[in-house]
């Protein structure tokens, strides 16, 4: 059996670290469970037009035939010309500014007026880019209308215009259809109050996968790597966080679904369990370690309120706080001592509890600085008289800090 230490614990981490420094990287802050990667993303229905409005949308986008240059001017651009050159500054503003790009569809949406189109020169390119990837998103019919109402029939225009419609479609792409990644953690989760075990900090190394629609994230994380083995001591603080159990015996299932009212309010859903070897006693004459396997179970339904969302300089910054009901339940074999005298008695004498589950509160805020988060978690779960267990009844705070690298990120989409 392993010795366990925060020194061990402390290796895990920058090992992970390490790990996390020399694999690929994703630009975007990422929380404890992905919220960035939801960032403005839309529906590819809200870009749809109507029928009853194609019209008068693809009016705003018909151009006069240009007036003859003046006697020894310049030439003057043909309305092939000035289209193309507009596609051209659309795909190239949605290329270069994506979560601007990602921010104005979805405010398209929401409020029409902020992002008005009306065809005239000096329009704000953040303006055209939305206007024009709105357009490629039409109809084959609609396009053909729209090159028609502008007399665009060259082939080499019109495939110059039909690359940068390709172009648009696939920035539109990383906004609107689901994505799917694999990732790496390293997480380090210690009891801040209640308990004063040193053994209590646990080191964690997760293989993790991520699928995000425009409203939804799923993650799935398993642990592949541990500073726990046999559990000795911290046994409540071990049921207060199960996932940061056992290699390959522990893991983590979340949802957050982003409320329709406000686009920083969430709902947070997890369900996060491990089996663990839990050591109850040893003989103080033969040595002899009674050990038994304990099944634990964690479940929490929470509201997540977005209060960070920005950069500094290039690197990403996400924070929130959330508010909700959380539960913890134990089983397995080691609550069979239960059955008899002498395995009550060292049931107890190690998780002075009989109770098989523990309901409260849980909060927390959570920080984010590019792939690096640290978060505070509190929970009270309600003791019972005559049955407080260190480290799980009462006010317990945890504290803990996860560094994440993208092994496969962003499957669904061509770049």
């Amino acid at each position: 059996m392993k010795k366990i230490t925060i020194q061990s614990t402390f290796k895990l981490l920058i090992g992970l670290a390490l790990l996390a420094a020399l694999l690929p990287k994703n630009a975007a802050a990422q929380t404890l469970s992905n919220l960035n990667s939801l960032k403005g993303r839309i529906n590819s229905t809200d870009l749809e037009v109507s029928t009853a409005d194609a019209p008068t949308f693809l009016g705003s986008f018909t151009r006069a035939a240009p007036a003859p240059p003046a006697p020894g001017g310049p030439p003057v651009p043909t309305r092939a010309a000035t289209e193309i050159a507009k596609w051209q500054a659309a795909s190239r503003y949605a290329r270069d500014n994506k979560d601007d790009f990602a921010k104005l569809l979805s405010a398209n949406k929401a409020y029409p007026d902020l992002v008005q189109f009306n065809g005239n020169a000096g329009q704000p390119t953040s303006h055209i880019a939305v206007a024009y990837a709105i357009l490629a998103s039409q109809s084959s019919a609609n396009i053909a209308t729209y090159l028609n109402n502008n007399n665009i029939a060259a082939p080499a225009d019109v495939t110059a215009i039909q690359q940068e419609i390709s172009a648009l479609k696939r920035a539109i792409s990383q906004i609107t259809s689901p994505s799917l990644a694999i990732f790496a953690t390293g997480d380090v989760r210690g009891v801040a109050a209640g308990t004063t075990d040193p053994t209590a900090a646990t080191g964690t190394g997760t293989i993790g996968f991520t699928y995000a629609s425009p409203k939804t994230i799923y993650t799935i994380k398993i642990a592949v790597a541990s500073t726990q083995d046999t559990i000795k001591s911290g046994y409540g603080a071990f049921l207060l966080s199960p996932s940061n159990g056992s290699p390959l015996k522990s893991g983590l299932f979340e949802v957050f679904r982003k409320l329709d009212w406000d686009d920083q309010s969430w709902l947070h859903f997890y369900v996060t369990g491990a089996t663990s070897t839990w050591q109850i006693a040893q003989d103080a004459t033969t040595k002899v370690v009674t050990a038994k396997s304990a099944s634990t179970v964690g479940a929490a339904l929470l509201y997540r309120r977005q209060i960070i969302n920005g950069t500094i300089g290039n690197t990403g910054v996400e924070g929130g706080y959330e508010l909700g009901i959380s539960g913890r339940w134990i089983e397995g074999d080691v609550r069979n001592l239960l059955q008899t005298e002498d395995g009550t008695k060292q049931y107890l004498n190690v998780f002075p509890s009989k109770r098989d589950h523990f309901l409260g509160f849980e909060g927390g805020f959570s920080l984010s600085f590019g792939q690096i988060t640290a978060g505070l978690q509190a929970y009270y779960l309600f003791p019972k008289s005559g049955e407080s267990v260190d480290g799980l009844s009462g006010l317990q705070i945890t504290a803990g800090i996860s560094i994440r690298a993208d092994l496969i990120n962003d499957i669904f989409h061509s770049k």
